[in-house]
This record gives C-alpha cells, structure tokens and sequence, in this order.
C-alpha cells in the first residue's frame, strides 16, 4: 500500500518540477539528488517496518518484508542507472 501512496508523491514531486521549470537550472548532480532522494524512503521503511512490524514468528510478513526490500533495492538501482545515464 505504501508503494500506491508514494507513486503520488513521486508524481507530484516531478509535476513541481516541471510546473516551476526548475529543470532548466538543474545539472546532473540535481538530477542524481533528486533521485536518490525519492528513492530513501523506498529502502528506508521495509527496515523501519522490521522493526515496529509484526514479530518475527509471523512468516508471512518476514517473506513479504523480504520481497519489499528486494523491490527496494530494484527501484533504487533503476533510478541510479537513469541519473547515471543522464551524465
């Protein structure tokens, strides 16, 4: 569910962006922040969730926990290669 809520923010973070043209001022270290900073908050919570999360008895949830951290890393990856790419 957080993935839903936080495809709007990334919407609306580059929607700022264009809206206010401030990608006429940026280079690609603005680029590169931009992007790694929309990625934190992917990686950051399945590491949060851990531990405010269910107990570690509860399967289902370390899988899924798993699974989302590994999305995690996949999302942060993409977006490195593109700012990357933009250089």
């Amino acid at each position: 569910m957080f993935f839903l809520f936080y495809s709007l923010v990334w919407v609306m973070w580059f929607g700022a962006i264009v809206v206010f043209q401030a990608y006429e001022i940026f280079t690609e270290w603005h680029y590169l922040a931009v992007g790694l900073g929309m990625a934190l908050p992917v990686f950051l919570l399945p590491l949060a969730a851990d531990e405010v999360g269910p107990s570690v008895s509860d399967g289902p949830f370390r899988a899924g926990t798993a699974n989302w951290c590994g999305e995690s890393l996949g999302y942060i990856s993409i977006t490195c290669a593109v700012c990357l790419i933009s250089l």
